[in-house]
């Protein structure tokens, strides 16, 4: 790295290099005359004029041959209305928000550290990382963004829309987006599809922070990355840096309060799924265009937002990419710091006049660019006249309590829902808006996991529900249409004879045995329609004494059961040692706690 040091101030900077064992060496000086000059032992060894070695000046432009790709014609002439619409927008819900694209990532940060040197101010899962800097006022903001698939159907479009997704995500927390670093990942460059790609996505990236000032202040290229037959999606990764002035006027993601009001900001100006998740992981499809940014319109949403946080007018933002907005709201829920049970309904009527009917599916899953705001209803007045100053556009979706999003769904398909409703059970009239209790499906959210299911079966109080359950083994029956249901914190003893399935519906129920038929759900998930990685995170839910020896010989009972505490679940010391006690307390070990294995009867 190269730094420029005010005179005078050398040592202040070589301490600072100094600290971190960092190697600091003076290597020059700056000069009056337009020129390179290199010194070897006092000698004059070259006097070169600076501007022609000057990238983006005088130094040579390398330039080679461009094609746009062939695959164009394919990907941008395919006939979206050939697409059926789907028979249930829940089920399609579920499975964008467990694509590996949207899903929680936590099992990527929990990896490491997050919270080294006590600096981080936001913790992973917000819209962008917030480091504090000790000593003063400020924070930083960083996120690094970019859609592969946007820049592959459209370079250009999809340079753009990198930075300002990245610029958009930094601008949620409240913090001004200042400059850019990048790692742009291409294919081999002596192919001209592959150079056309490189040189639209820089030409698409550089129209971005000229219009939103973020200059960029580095960067690296990777070319030739492909296998034999194919390279990999250009993806110019953008890493964006905020500074957030005060940062106690730091903005986050998750709802906060019932009652709170909920506003859509921005414009959408996509009415099609090309390139959406939603095509990618319902249809496996990478078809149509990259999402139009009117770039204007984005500096001015950014700039709005700001505005309103520096206020200190809002109580959440969250931008909305893929997904669309059903994902967005579901993730405002999700990063709630505890963990929360949230009904999710879709209605069969009821209508928002101020949302376009012509958002359509697309509104659904695929509104990009806008953002969600999250307000106290005293200062919405206060956002309200922010926009409209600035000239964006705003819809008003509801309340945390009942947030109605009303014309997303087409018409014809009522049946299904036109109103989408979080956070509540019942529905109440939101100025004159009307609403009706029939209720299409629920979800909750319960630590973190989004969980959907008919509305009819949504009963937060039952943890288990066991529905006509059979298992047989041969021709032994051992399972006859078992039915049980558990509410949370109710205990139930099964009582029965040698052989009569006692230990069978226990593993049915942590799926280490699968029924022949019937349902177990555990908190709304069907257990055996689990994967394995799936019932990993249902296991962690449930403590299990085998009747057969399941303990370490080495430990002792509180290490054996300390153990799967400290490996699985995030307690602290002192949580687990309470948990350890209370658990051999119920089972009348607690005077055992110390010994060993060996040393117990049965």
């Amino acid at each position: 790295m190269l730094v420029v040091v005010h005179k005078g101030q050398e040592e202040a900077a070589k301490k600072i290099f100094d600290k971190w064992d960092l190697n600091c060496v003076e290597i020059g000086e700056i000069i009056k005359e337009p020129n390179v000059k290199i010194y070897y032992k006092g000698k004059l060894e070259a006097d070169v004029p600076a501007e022609p070695l000057v990238l983006g000046g005088g130094a040579p432009v390398y330039k080679r041959e461009t094609k746009e790709p062939t695959y164009f014609k394919e990907t941008q002439n395919f006939n979206f209305n050939a697409l059926p619409e789907p028979k249930d927008y829940n089920e399609v819900l579920l499975r964008l928000v467990s694509s590996p694209n949207i899903t929680n990532k936590n099992w990527v940060y929990t990896q490491y550290d997050t919270q080294v040197r006590t600096n981080t101010m936001l913790l992973p899962g917000g819209d962008a990382s917030v480091i504090r800097i000790k000593e003063t006022k400020k924070a930083l903001a960083m996120k690094v963004d970019c859609n592969g698939r946007y820049v592959y159907l459209n370079p250009y479009k999809g340079g753009m829309s990198a930075v300002c997704e990245s610029a958009r995500n930094v601008a949620c927390t409240g913090a001004t987006p200042l400059a850019i670093t990048n790692c742009l990942n291409f294919g081999n460059p002596y192919n001209p599809e592959i150079y056309y790609q490189f040189t639209e996505a820089i030409r698409g990236m550089g129209d971005a922070c000229k219009l939103l000032e973020t200059p960029v202040t580095g960067g690296n290229v990777s070319f030739y990355n492909q296998s034999k037959d194919y390279a990999v999606f250009p993806t110019p990764s953008i890493g964006m840096i905020g500074l957030l002035e005060d940062y106690e006027k730091m903005v986050t993601s998750n709802f906060k309060d019932e009652g709170d009001i909920i506003i859509l900001l921005g414009n959408n100006s996509n009415k099609g799924v090309d390139g959406s998740e939603y095509l990618n992981t319902i249809f496996n499809l990478i078809k149509g265009d990259a999402p139009c940014i009117n770039l204007d319109e984005e500096k001015k949403l950014i700039d709005t937002l700001l505005e309103a946080a520096d206020k200190k007018l809002l109580k959440s933002a969250h931008d909305i990419s893929d997904g669309g907005l059903a994902v967005a709201l579901a993730e405002c829920y999700s990063v709630d710091t505890e963990p929360m049970d949230t009904n999710f309904t879709l209605s069969k009527k009821g209508f928002n006049p101020t949302i376009p009917a012509a958002l359509g599916i697309a509104g659904f899953f695929y509104l990009f660019n806008p953002i969600v705001l999250l307000e106290d209803d005293k200062i919405a007045l206060g956002v309200t006249k922010e926009v409209s100053e600035s000239g964006s556009s705003q819809f008003r979706l509801g309340f945390k309590r009942d947030l109605l999003i009303s014309d997303i769904v087409p018409s014809h398909q009522l049946q299904a829902s036109t109103v989408l409703t979080l956070g509540a059970s019942a529905f109440t009239d939101l100025e004159g808006w009307g609403a009706s209790p029939e209720v299409a499906f629920g979800f909750s959210l319960r630590n973190d996991k989004l969980l959907i299911y008919p509305h009819n079966s949504l009963d937060k109080d039952i943890a288990i529900n066991i529905e006509h359950v059979k298992k047989a083994f041969g021709k032994n029956e051992v399972l006859k249409d078992i039915n049980l249901r558990i509410k949370d914190g109710e205990s139930v003893c099964t009582l029965g004879k040698s052989g009569t399935g006692k230990s069978v519906i226990l593993q049915c129920i942590a799926g280490l045995l699968r029924p022949d038929s019937g349902k177990i759900l555990i908190y709304g998930e069907d257990v055996p329609k689990l994967d394995e990685d799936e019932l990993q995170e249902i296991r962690k839910k449930i403590g299990f004494l085998f009747q057969s020896g399941a303990l370490y010989d080495s430990m002792s009972v509180r290490q054996n059961l300390e153990f799967p505490l400290r490996r699985l679940t995030d307690l602290t010391t002192p949580e687990i040692n309470d948990k350890v006690k209370e658990a051999l307390e119920q089972v009348g070990l607690a005077k055992s706690i110390d010994k060993m294995p060996s040393e117990l009867s049965g």
